[in-house]
């Protein structure tokens, strides 16, 4: 909505933006690789911005890895893996397992973590691949 000053008064007044008025409501998918809820600001503006625009009556998801938002009333969650390396005792160096050794994803992920690279926004986008290519919910 835009405010407008009003002649008679010089008061705002709220009109629809041009264009949008009558639009259908959209469908909107906001991508996080983490959205911690308490740390940093990423989980905190993700879930304000998804819950301004569900009361719009917009459809909202949230693909995100963990550690997962809080998920306001009205938006949907679609929780990706990812290793959490940084919630793991000794920074995750100790937390290769054989079957990790088993997903390309996860063994880069690891090994990436381990070589002081940041791979959790690579390793997000190869698992949210998977969601994305899914048939829309009609």
């Amino acid at each position: 909505m835009l405010k407008t000053p009003s002649p008679a008064v010089g008061v705002s007044e709220t009109r629809a933006p041009s264009g949008l008025a009558g639009a259908p409501p959209l469908r909107i998918a906001f991508l996080s690789y983490r959205s911690d809820p308490r740390v940093g600001g990423q989980g905190v503006y993700l879930s304000q911005a998804a819950a301004a625009l569900a009361r719009r009556g917009h459809s909202v998801d949230i693909l995100s890895g963990p550690p997962y938002p809080d998920v306001p009333e009205g938006v949907t969650l679609i929780k990706l893996p990812s290793l959490d390396l940084y919630n793991q005792p000794h920074n995750g160096h100790r937390a290769l397992r054989w079957r990790h050794l088993l997903s390309w994803t996860d063994t880069a992920e690891y090994f990436g973590h381990w070589l002081g690279k940041f791979m959790e926004p690579w390793t997000f986008g190869r698992r949210a691949q998977v969601p994305a290519r899914s048939p829309p919910r009609l």
